[in-house]
């Protein structure tokens, strides 16, 4: 069933501030976001949608995983959804919400708005006859929305209680299974001892599984039999990301300042395995921003705005370089050397000897903001507010390279640096410039397209360049730029971005996107 009214939709969202690059399929492009308050869940034969604050979550329940989640329409009303029901004619997804009704369409990703006078309280399908269309519960009533139409009519009689296909609710689940609230108090509850409720509910047309949604824990399935309920973990904690580590099976990401917590997660690269770091029970993380991240010996080092930590997934987090990195300090990147973490502070360039755990200033005179740091052999290479300086290992002071001194844009401010092979790539606020493995300087135009440059990331061959505005790759031999924009390709803001295999993972502020790298340089 097709309701036509895409163009009244996008005419009530507005249109987006800057066009889509790409016309991404799901699978090329993932925007992970914050699921975990669900307004609406609706069930068919074998599929659960969530609606979320976040996104729609689509999971299978045949295979016991989750699909690309289907970013919202821009514009849509958070937190408007009431009710949710399962086309049973086509799988199409119905949304009740304080404006009307919305559907989404699987097999063509489009969403069409019909309004309802009132908004909608439940939905409702005939069995015996769904082709018959829609009905829709407002304030005025039970109403029809026949195939076709823009506007719903009265509905007439109603079918009989034996073909009425309902959308689920929490009241209908629990009053048919009143032991379930029993079981619920535990399962509500995380481990830092916050205390969720339901607020959706579904059940499967066969097998009558049941799945609820809460506010702000996510989906939960209820064994029919059983009652046991078991947390079906997805997407991020909360919104905003402003730290990106890639590993071999995913990656790590760290919270940006807009989340509501401190946080880390790491996300498997085929979206199944989400793993959630919040420190210790009592008191969680004492940092609110993460700023960068990185791996050595399966530890987690984090650059935070207190300080330097080094967390054991699922053990212990210790704050790192005590005696020489404030609490208060802010820590901006990091570098693995062969013995230990370089890290770039407001206050200057710091090392911690990864066994001993001893901290070390690198160069006393220098106690002023850096913002970047990168090991190139036995080279540890900076920006800061002063430029580019390169500390060789064994020495006590940052030097400014004659090939730097040449360049005198390269003394202004460099927000970061990246490494690949034997070259070195310098972000200043506006444009980048690069060192070939010869010691010469390339620098190039300024880049309004991506805003003010937050990070960079490079791979054989060119570099990736996040900004405010968008992201760009970069070609080192043919010195050409490929762009996508926000928020027409991404949601947000880029933070940090990093890359491995065949995906490129975003930090934005308005979540995680994964994006597969071959569509963006083919």
């Amino acid at each position: 069933m097709r309701i036509g009214a895409t163009l009244l939709a996008l005419a009530a969202w507005g249109a987006p501030l800057s066009a889509q690059t790409y016309l991404w399929r799901p699978e090329e492009r993932v925007v992970l976001a914050d699921f975990s308050y669900v307004d609406a869940l609706a069930a068919g034969s074998d599929l659960v949608y969530a609606v979320t604050r976040g996104g729609i979550g689509v999971y299978d329940t045949r295979f016991r995983r989750w699909e690309p989640p289907v970013p919202l329409p821009s514009g849509y009303p958070s937190g408007s959804a009431r009710t949710a029901i399962v086309d049973p004619t086509d799988r199409s997804l119905w949304i009740g919400t304080a404006l009307g009704v919305t559907r989404y369409d699987p097999h063509l990703q489009s969403f069409d708005d019909v309004s309802v006078g009132g908004g909608v309280w439940d939905l409702m399908f005939d069995s015996g006859d769904p082709m018959r269309g829609l009905y829709v519960r407002s304030r005025f009533g039970w109403q029809l929305l026949q195939l076709g139409s823009l506007m719903p009519m009265d509905a007439g009689p109603l079918p009989p209680p034996g073909r009425q296909l309902r959308a689920g609710s929490v009241e209908a689940i629990l009053e048919r299974m009143p032991s379930l609230i029993a079981r619920s108090t535990l399962a509500l509850t995380d481990e830092r001892l916050r205390r969720y409720r339901f607020t959706a509910a579904a059940e499967l047309q066969y097998t009558r599984e049941i799945f609820v949604g809460t506010d702000g824990y996510g989906v939960l399935r209820v064994d029919p039999t059983t009652l046991e309920i078991v947390r079906l973990p997805f997407g991020l904690p909360s919104d905003g990301v402003a730290a990106v580590e890639p590993t071999a099976g995913g990656v790590w990401v760290g919270s940006g300042a807009r989340a509501r917590r401190a946080w880390l997660a790491h996300v498997g690269k085929d979206l199944q395995q989400y793993d959630y770091e919040e420190g210790p029970p009592a008191t969680g993380f004492r940092f609110d921003v993460v700023f960068d991240l990185v791996v050595k010996n399966d530890e987690l080092w984090a650059a935070t705005d207190r300080g330097l930590w080094r967390i054991v997934p699922g053990g212990q987090t210790r704050r790192m370089a005590v005696g020489v990195i404030g609490e208060a300090q802010r820590v901006y990147a990091l570098a693995a050397g062969r013995t230990g973490i370089w890290a770039a502070t407001e206050r200057g360039l710091v090392f911690v000897d990864e066994r001993e755990g001893d901290a070390m200033v690198a160069d006393v005179s220098v106690r002023e903001p850096l913002y970047a740091v990168r090991v190139l052999g036995d080279a540890i290479w900076v920006g800061g507010e002063r430029g580019v300086g390169v500390l060789r290992e064994g020495d006590e002071t940052i030097r400014v390279p004659a090939d730097v001194a040449d360049e005198p844009i390269l003394a202004g401010p460099v927000v970061a640096l990246a490494v690949v092979g034997d070259t070195v790539v310098a972000a200043l606020p506006d444009r980048i410039a690069w060192r070939d493995p010869g010691g010469r300087w390339t620098v190039e135009r300024p880049l309004g397209e991506i805003g003010e440059i937050s990070s960079l990331f490079a791979e054989a061959g060119g570099v990736w360049v996040a900004g405010t505005r968008g992201l760009a790759w970069f070609g080192f031999a043919g010195r050409a730029y490929r762009f996508l924009t926000v928020p027409g390709d991404l949601p947000g803001p880029i933070r940090r971005i990093g890359a491995t295999g065949e995906y490129l993972w975003v930090g934005t502020d308005a979540g995680l996107v994964r994006l597969r790298k071959d569509v963006v340089v083919p």
